[in-house]
């Protein structure tokens, strides 16, 4: 197989790119009862990851290609068939060849999915982060830098008089 099965690849599973520590992959992500998380991401082009560290232990398999770690400065190549536990609070990055398939298991919340709506009156269907928060929604709106008076620029008519006891 080059690829994970499509019933792993529903767009509602798939990881939000503001999650991806790596350009140019695809991944999905399920979640257990417990707060604890599996993704499976398709590396198409060769690329580094952003170094990290997480709040939690991450384990991970490489299916196909090869997935080289960097912890410390030490490079540990994963390749096919290999597995590797990353401990909590480790900083560790990678490089990653064009084709490689991995899997991660979690034990914390790692990713968060893409939103995936249909647009009533286009039929389009539009993929994109659906903040968790209020406080998620702002930074967001910052980040994707709108406007401070987005929106403000309208006509209100005069409040409307209603007896709100009839």
């Amino acid at each position: 197989m080059d690829d994970f099965p499509e019933f792993m690849k529903h767009p509602v599973n798939r990881i939000a790119k503001t999650d991806q520590a790596t350009p140019g992959v695809e991944g999905y992500v399920f979640d257990g009862a417990d707060g604890s998380q599996m993704a499976f991401w398709s590396c198409r082009e060769t690329a580094v990851s952003a170094a990290q560290a997480h709040e939690y232990d991450e384990y991970m398999s490489v299916v196909q290609g090869c997935y080289t770690l960097i912890i410390e400065g030490e490079r540990i190549p994963v390749k096919a068939g290999e597995e590797y536990l990353i401990p909590r609070g480790v900083l560790h990055g990678g490089e990653v060849v064009a084709g490689t398939r991995t899997i991660h298991a979690f034990g914390g919340h790692r990713a968060d999915r893409m939103s995936v709506r249909l647009d009533p009156a286009t039929g389009d269907v539009i993929l994109s982060r659906r903040p968790d928060s209020w406080e998620s929604f702002f930074k967001l709106t910052e980040q994707a830098g709108v406007p401070d008076g987005f929106m403000s620029d309208h006509q209100d008519g005069a409040p409307q008089k209603r007896d709100l006891l009839r």
